[in-house]
């Protein structure tokens, strides 16, 4: 049985999360500077709209994403 979402089935199974993720890292080859101002501006918009609440970890999720696209553009896999 897969996950679930609010009490429905999920269609959505790990293989589907490996192979978006495998397009999603062949769809930033190239663009990682303008992912890296993606991620500061969407997590910056997420810090608005919840007031700054969140902020200690929106900063720590958005270093942690840019830290893993330096890994990769280093040429390291993880």
């Amino acid at each position: 049985m897969r996950g679930t979402w609010r009490g429905e089935q999920s269609q959505f199974g790990k293989e589907d999360a490996m192979s978006m993720l495998d397009k999603l890292k062949s769809m930033l080859k190239g663009h990682e500077d303008t992912a890296r101002k993606g991620i500061d501006k969407a997590g910056d918009a997420v810090d608005r709209k919840t007031g700054g609440k969140y902020s200690d970890k929106i900063d720590s999720a958005q270093q942690r994403l840019s830290d893993q696209m330096d890994k990769r553009q280093d040429g390291s896999d993880r």
